[in-house]
């Protein structure tokens, strides 16, 4: 299947020029309907499904963001004490940390899940923000909406086929198809500041999003507006790095890859700091550079991929960028950008750690290497805030012991 170069977000294509002499900022460019919809067939009929390639255009309306539930109707709109007057607290409400999912400049993540706390398993969950970091604060806003065995307003739910949305909704307004595994894809529908988003796989629907696009629009036209690209590049993809959209990335890449390189070049990060939207830019060294020291020095088999994820234990995401694996026996690196009071600082420490690991009861990152079928090492690491790097405190070899069938610290 033919890879998305653009992403097709509220009936818009987003076209990027090269540059002269200089890096020059890249400027939106409106395109006309047919245009469009000849990139969401393309998408669609490259895919797993053509259902969408008869369909037509339904317009939507705000009831389109409002669900059923208990007796009760909810929508973007809601706030979190409608959901606590009509239903209460969640069950386990208090056990599960009331709900917190992270903090990040963004502000104070939380969420309320019904009918019960299971990951997989619920009715629907709502994901709240609140910029003032306190919980059920004046500020707190709706991230997005997941509906996982609710009904839409016009009666999909998870477990629908795609037939099933294009018979409801008609033809949408983007499809999204994951590189990494096209089986997955995002179907959306957009409606003046909001954004109904059907997580596809294969043909069956896994959840239902809504979302309020008035904060993420903001800041996915400052990205457009933002990025500068030389002669020899162009942009490859972008996507929201998380579900919950704080954080924004542009991939850029070569026009033509050159030899013995990735054709991917480098990165644009945007995010929400506050009120104001800051960005970092990624590049990475040449594949050929000698010296595996080098800042972010990028291995074999590296697709760039980036999450947020606390790696800190300050209770803020950080964002890791895998860059691929070394030496025969494919250790896996990753480099880091922690997030600060200063925002987001490059960790050099960070790429010192071999396929590293979460620990988040202890609050350590760990690392493990296998010197043969027969041993390995295992690290633990901390990291010095006033340092700005993790610093390795234990290192314990491992060697099989054939009589216990087990590995035994030396």
């Amino acid at each position: 299947m033919k890879r998305l170069k653009y992403l097709v977000v509220l009936g818009l294509l987003v076209c990027v020029t090269g540059c002269q002499k200089q890096s020059s900022v890249a400027q939106p460019v409106s395109q006309e309907n047919d245009e469009v919809e000849q990139v969401i067939e393309e998408a669609v009929n490259e895919g797993s499904s053509d259902v969408f390639a008869e369909s037509e255009k339904i317009e939507l309306s705000e009831q389109d963001f409002s669900f059923e539930y208990a007796g009760n109707t909810f929508s973007i709109s809601s706030s979190w004490s409608d959901y606590v007057d009509a239903l209460g607290y969640p069950d386990e409400y208090e056990q599960n940390n009331y709900g917190y999912v992270s903090t990040n400049s963004d502000g104070y993540y939380w969420e309320m899940v019904y009918p019960s706390q299971s990951e997989f398993e619920y009715g629907f969950k709502v994901v709240f923000v609140s910029p003032s970091l306190e919980r059920e604060g004046a500020d707190t806003y709706i991230g997005h909406i997941s509906l996982k065995q609710v009904e839409t307003f016009r009666g999909v739910k998870a477990g629908d086929s795609v037939s099933d949305i294009a018979d409801s909704y008609g033809k949408p307004d983007s499809i999204t198809v994951d590189e990494a595994n096209a089986e997955w894809s995002d179907i959306t529908y957009a409606y003046l500041n909001y954004s109904l988003v059907f997580v596809v796989s294969g043909d069956k629907v896994t959840d239902i999003r809504m979302y309020d696009l008035n904060k993420t629009n903001e800041l996915m036209k400052f990205a457009i507006k933002s990025v500068q690209l030389f002669d020899d590049e162009e942009i490859e993809s972008e996507e929201w790095v998380d579900d919950e959209k704080r954080c924004y990335r542009v991939r850029i890449c070569y026009k033509e890859q050159p030899e013995g390189e990735y054709k991917h070049s480098r990165d644009y990060f945007f995010y929400m700091d506050g009120d104001d939207i800051k960005s970092f830019e990624v590049d990475y060294p040449s594949v050929n550079d000698e010296d595996w020291d080098s800042d972010r020095y990028v291995g074999y088999a590296c697709d760039f991929n980036a999450k947020l994820e606390d790696v800190t234990f300050d209770g803020k995401d950080d964002i890791v960028i895998f860059l691929g694996q070394q030496g025969s026996r494919g250790v896996m690196y990753s480099c880091a950008y922690v997030y600060t009071d200063k925002g987001f600082v490059y960790c050099k420490s960070f790429e010192d750690i071999p396929n590293y690991d979460i620990d988040t009861e202890n609050m350590l990152i760990t690392g493990r290497i296998t010197s043969s079928a027969a041993s390995y090492s295992a690290m633990q690491y901390s990291y010095d805030v006033t340092e700005n790097r993790f610093v390795e405190i234990n290192c314990t070899d491992y060697e099989y012991d054939e009589a216990s069938g087990e590995y035994i610290a030396k």
